[in-house]
């Protein structure tokens, strides 16, 4: 792909295939479907599914970063969720933040989401001193010290995407 249409990565994606995805939608709200570009080229409609009313887990994932400059990597938290098989991104924040805006952060998506009993944050950059920071107004607080790179670990779940056991919020 980066060679023949100048393009960096394959337009369905390397590990994890855009056509694997599937979507949610709050429960009863009435969404169109979304519409997915196949390694064909075809466009296929994935109809989103209603949000499931409980779960079994919920956690939030923390990677952290030092600073909040141009040039800095990217603060990502998410809050994820589990019904059965299926697994459910249902929220992310994701921005160049310095150590107390990722605090703030951290503050907001745990009252948002109550439910999320661990908060997994990567022993990496400044995760240890935000855990210090926090420990003793926010429960669940978990070092964590992920093995292998990013790629090993999309590879590692790529058979649950591509069986459609992962959902993302619908885009609209």
């Amino acid at each position: 792909a980066g060679q023949h249409q100048q393009r960096p990565s394959a337009a369905e994606g390397g590990v994890l295939q855009r056509q694997w995805w599937r979507y949610w939608k709050p429960r009863g709200l009435a969404l169109p479907p979304v519409p997915v570009r196949w390694p064909d080229g075809s466009i296929r409609e994935i109809y989103a599914v209603d949000l499931p009313e409980t779960f079994d887990a919920m956690i939030q994932s923390w990677d952290c970063a030092f600073k909040d400059l141009r040039t800095s990597d990217f603060v990502v938290g998410q809050v994820l969720a589990k019904a059965g098989s299926s697994r459910y991104l249902m929220d992310q924040v994701r921005g160049r933040m310095d150590m107390p805006r990722t605090g703030q952060a951290i503050r907001a998506m745990s009252a948002k989401y109550p439910n999320s009993g661990a908060k997994l944050v990567e022993d990496k950059a400044n995760g240890p001193a935000v855990i210090q920071s926090l420990k003793h107004e926010i429960t669940g607080l978990i070092e964590v010290n992920p093995e292998g790179g990013k790629m090993s670990r999309a590879a590692a779940v790529s058979p649950e995407v591509e069986a459609g056991n992962w959902y993302l919020p619908h885009p609209g």
